[in-house]
């Protein structure tokens, strides 16, 4: 098995491998002091994007739930991490994995 190669990369950077894979399956992990929340579909813009170039606004269609509505928000004391197979957003108190590859194997 190949190894996934980690590279920290600007939050327009990150949008943009986002933006990259509207249209497809991904997998949105979230992670922080409230718990883990999960939820899997097919990525989207979503249907009323704000008015503020400091957000990036996306939805998760899925058949077995209500879209999932989330924004990618930037922040100078985030880090984001992008590999071949997810991006990864480090906020202070929090940790969001988008992963858009099959990963049915991890």
């Amino acid at each position: 098995m190949a190894e996934d190669l980690e590279t920290e990369v600007t939050w327009a950077e990150g949008k943009l491998a986002l933006d990259m894979h509207i249209g497809s399956p991904v997998r949105v992990v979230v992670m922080g002091m409230f718990g883990t929340l999960h939820s899997e579909g097919i990525l989207r813009p979503a249907d009323e994007a704000g008015p503020s170039d400091d957000h990036a606004f996306y939805a998760l269609d899925s058949a077995e739930y209500d879209p999932l509505a989330f924004t990618l928000t930037r922040n100078e004391q985030a880090v984001c991490t992008v590999t071949d197979s997810a991006l990864m957003i480090q906020y202070d108190r929090a940790m969001i994995r988008i992963v858009w590859a099959d990963m049915s194997g991890d």
